[in-house]
């Protein structure tokens, strides 16, 4: 009895933030709303111990990934729907890809979104990325593309990155753009956190072998130096976050083999010499995220090398913010500003902030 009141309280909390305007966040304090969250999941699953990403084995790691999308679909804002869903499956690596594409209204054509979801490069699914792709979706109008890349450590570096870039060869061919209503013209490649080291390295990747045209990185979260870890956000947040400073060389071991391939631009770009070339770009980091020094340093080099780029500081959020749009709802206004600037960036029509049944977050 006495947790069903606790629940019903706390999801009285929860709808509250949704439904009320969004306060003003004082300067240097995390959203509370994340508090929220963390009571209801903790609630949920009858208060569990919360045990440290870099505790866990890779079963764990999708085990849990898997359960926290069922556990917060028991109380989360309902997602925005979607006109048509298409699964697919390329072969491509010596592997079958699957890929969840979200279709648009309309003729078209649309610019696509190839999506390549978080998690360490050791978990993650075609499942826990949906929120983070039909948020885009839904919120643009585009096509988007979620990718089920291989995970290590079964497949360690660079399986990830080339099944990343075997997805944007697909999406760049007209045969299969045009039935998704996609234009092979305007491939937008966006990641978030590990996810967005693979598409940073698919851009740099893809400039060097003259693959199809991309006309935008999305990096959200980015994590991009595989080798140091020793930048200001790396002490500044170090325990007590969504991602902590021990979590992440946790996660490096098990995505390369070998230590010596962190040096590699293509395992770290922020490390590489040479940034020329490479498409425009939008660079989102969120306050509370211990590898936010990664994704500022790696904008200012990207700008220093002529590219442009664009910069979003998510002020009060924690590491995968994008995924929590329907969670959190600051984390939906800045999906909305985010996607604002990229369409603008790419000359299409303004996405609609605050699309029906989707979390505006205003």
């Amino acid at each position: 009895m006495l947790r069903s009141l606790r629940l019903l309280r706390l999801k009285k909390q929860f709808r509250k933030a949704f439904f009320e305007p969004l306060p003003e966040l004082p300067t240097g304090s995390r959203d509370p709303v994340y508090g929220l969250v963390e009571q209801l999941r903790r609630e949920y699953q009858r208060r569990r111990p919360v045990q440290p990403a870099h505790q866990k084995s890779p079963r764990e790691l999708r085990s849990d990934a898997r359960m926290q999308l069922l556990v917060d679909s028991q109380f989360a804002n309902p997602l925005p729907p979607v006109p048509e869903v298409w699964h697919e499956t390329i072969s491509a690596n010596g592997t079958d890809l699957p890929m969840r594409i979200y279709i648009p209204k309309g003729r078209g054509p649309y610019p696509v979104v190839v999506y390549l979801h978080g998690g360490g490069w050791v978990s993650g699914d075609l499942d826990t990325a949906h929120p983070a792709a039909l948020q885009i979706a839904a919120k643009t109008g585009w096509t988007v593309v979620s990718v089920q890349y291989r995970l290590a450590p079964e497949h360690p570096f660079p399986a990830a990155l080339q099944d990343a870039c075997a997805v944007l060869r697909w999406c760049a061919a007209p045969e299969n753009s045009q039935p998704m209503r996609g234009d092979p013209g305007r491939i937008i490649i966006a990641g978030d956190g590990s996810g967005a080291n693979l598409a940073a390295a698919a851009c740099l990747l893809n400039r060097d072998r003259q693959g199809p045209p991309i006309a935008y990185q999305l990096l959200l979260n980015p994590i991009l130096d595989l080798l140091h870890f020793d930048r200001p956000t790396y002490s500044q947040y170090r325990q007590g976050h969504t991602l902590t400073a021990e979590d992440v060389p946790f996660f490096v071991r098990h995505y390369i083999a070998d230590p010596v391939l962190a040096t590699d631009p293509l395992v770290s770009p922020l490390l590489s010499a040479n940034l020329a070339g490479l498409p425009a770009a939008l660079v989102a980091v969120a306050e509370y995220d211990v590898a936010r020094s990664d994704g500022e340093e790696y904008a200012d080099r990207l700008a220093s090398f002529g590219v442009p780029v664009q910069r979003f500081f998510a002020a009060g959020m924690e590491h995968g913010f994008f995924d929590m749009q329907h969670l959190v709802p600051r984390a939906g206004r800045y999906g909305n500003q985010i996607l604002e600037i990229v369409a603008k960036s790419i000359s299409v029509p303004s996405p609609n902030p605050h699309p029906p049944g989707g979390s505006a977050g205003a």
